[in-house]
């Protein structure tokens, strides 16, 4: 079970440290193209005999652009890859013979598995992202209908189940510490036992 956990927290941690640096590479990179629109001389870089502007210098950096976006791309495609394997983690471990008695109720069983569903989408997510490049408007449209019905739909109904859940978890969590490390209950029950053996 301890596997198990780790496994989610390092998918979770490496999910959020590369969305983090694709982040501040999209915030540096588009405050430098800022700069170059507002201080460089765009206009015309003399690529075309005559007076008319040429507005090379505004194609190259709409290129630029786009390239940088790609990168942004893969990111977010990797985010989803990351998101499958904790969503079908936490399945496999709710659904582990060594869980908790915490986790035997029929709620959280049908959280987890709705979960996993949530996280077998995000893998065809992935999956179409990594078509994109094939058949970019099928493979676009598709990857974009399943990341709007997973973060504005099937994510925040799956939050709303754990938040239901916790005040319950922790209610189970107490009673399993307190059956399994209360002193007074094992001493009474060694009595028990000898009294038992006394009688006999």
């Amino acid at each position: 079970m301890i596997g198990l956990h780790l496994m989610v927290a390092v998918l979770v941690f490496a999910g959020s440290s590369f969305e983090c640096l694709s982040l501040f590479m999209q915030i540096g990179g588009l405050g430098t193209m800022e700069w170059i629109a507002a201080d460089f001389t765009l206009d015309d870089w003399g690529a075309h005999s005559g007076t008319t502007e040429d507005g090379m210098g505004w194609k190259v950096l709409e290129l630029v652009w786009l390239a940088a976006q790609g990168m942004r791309l893969w990111v977010d495609a990797f985010e989803w890859l990351m998101l499958f394997g904790v969503l079908v983690t936490i399945k496999k471990s709710v659904s582990s013979p060594t869980s908790s008695r915490a986790f035997e109720s029929r709620g959280c069983c049908n959280w987890a598995t709705f979960g996993a569903v949530i996280g077998v989408l995000c893998l065809f997510d992935f999956i179409a992202d990594c078509a994109r490049f094939g058949n970019w408007r099928v493979f676009m449209i598709m990857a974009a209908c399943i990341s709007a019905l997973n973060t504005m739909i099937l994510l925040p109904i799956w939050l709303f189940m754990l938040a239901t859940m916790l005040p319950l978890a922790q209610e189970s969590f107490s009673s399993v510490l307190v059956d399994e490390g209360d002193p007074a209950k094992e001493d009474k029950g060694h009595a028990l036992a000898l009294s038992g053996v006394e009688l006999n």
